[in-house]
């Protein structure tokens, strides 16, 4: 169902940042957040996917600059709400969805609660936007598209990560044996041909798609890991949560981490750096949902929040904005890290 549907943030003052250069927005929806995920390519970076219970909201997200007759805040725009049976457990973007097209091209891919991976796409003809790719054997915890989109990855509890082929219909799937649960994957747009990830163990892997070969592997030497992410601005940077450390690497020179240190006492649970900086990234805690933004080299974070239940953290391609699903509101936090 279409949805020519907008709304603006409620405004707050964020009174957990440490320096001030923080302001917090709300978004509140009819049930629970389970995803949500800005679009990582420049041409669709205001788009953002939204999981709810029993659908996938998509809009436009934008800034609504402060004047003498109202305080800044964001509008998003509804283009379309697709509906989707199972719980959502991760969203990858498309590096074919673009709002410059006419029709908007809207694609996506979601792995949900039944171990299946779906893409769905606004420009399928009649009312069944999505299509099936295959599934894994249990469940998935991270999706992540090829930027030249000749792969989608997914990483699972069954200890596989499978490249699963979008050019080739039908083609056959690339399989890599893990050695404990998948936790996180990703690509890099520098670097199309290379894949990374990360298991539970602590092992993190850089694979060669050309050759399906591991090229690199570091061990975190923190157990467990719950999710790495791969800089977007430094393609030699990998940070991981394992244990209750933040741990920073480059892969240049893997013998010693840049930065190994405390940052959720009870266990970290997801990491995401900032599009535009190599030096800031944020995390979630395990077990009290805490949101951290924090920069390398400093122990004082920049931002600290408190969400209820959560649901998904990605930051946008380009503004210096990060939302995470906090129970039924979308938080969006404006952090300046420049």
């Amino acid at each position: 169902m279409v949805r020519n549907q907008s709304f603006l943030s409620q405004t707050l003052p964020n009174t957990t940042n440490t320096d001030n250069s923080s302001r917090k927005f709300v978004l509140s929806f009819s049930s629970q957040i389970f995803q949500a995920e800005f679009s990582p390519y420049e041409w669709s970076q205001n788009l953002l996917c939204i999981a709810l219970k029993d659908k996938v909201v998509v809009g436009t997200l934008s800034v609504q600059e402060e004047d003498e007759n109202s305080q800044e805040s964001v509008e998003f725009s509804i283009i379309h709400e697709f509906y989707h049976v199972s719980r959502v457990h991760a969203i990858a973007w498309s590096p074919d969805a673009s709002v410059s097209a006419l029709p908007k091209l809207l694609s996506f891919y979601t792995a949900d609660s039944d171990f299946k991976v779906c893409h769905f796409d606004s420009t399928r003809n009649g009312n069944k936007f999505f299509k099936t790719l295959g599934s894994h054997t249990d469940y998935i915890n991270a999706l992540a598209c090829d930027p030249e989109r000749n792969y989608l990855a997914s990483v699972s509890d069954d200890q596989t990560c499978q490249l699963w082929p979008l050019k080739d219909e039908g083609g056959e799937v690339i399989l890599f044996y893990l050695s404990s649960p998948g936790m996180s994957v990703s690509w890099h747009r520098q670097e199309p041909s290379k894949l990374l990830v990360a298991e539970k163990a602590g092992l993190i892997h850089m694979y060669n798609i050309e050759t399906q070969r591991a090229i690199l592997s570091v061990d975190a030497a923190q157990v467990p890991l719950m999710s790495a992410d791969w800089s977007p601005s430094n393609c030699s940077r990998v940070g991981c949560v394992a244990g209750s450390d933040l741990i920073i690497r480059d892969v240049t020179a893997p013998s010693s981490p840049v930065e190994t240190r405390p940052i959720h006492m009870e266990g970290g649970q997801l990491i995401r750096f900032s599009p535009t900086s190599e030096n800031h990234v944020a995390t979630i805690g395990r077990s009290d949902h805490q949101l951290k933004v924090s920069h390398v080299g400093s122990s004082q974070p920049i931002l600290t929040a408190m969400l209820q239940v959560f649901g998904g953290l990605s930051w946008h391609y380009r503004l210096p904005l990060l939302c995470a699903g906090s129970d039924r509101k979308l938080v969006i936090f404006k952090v300046l890290t420049k």
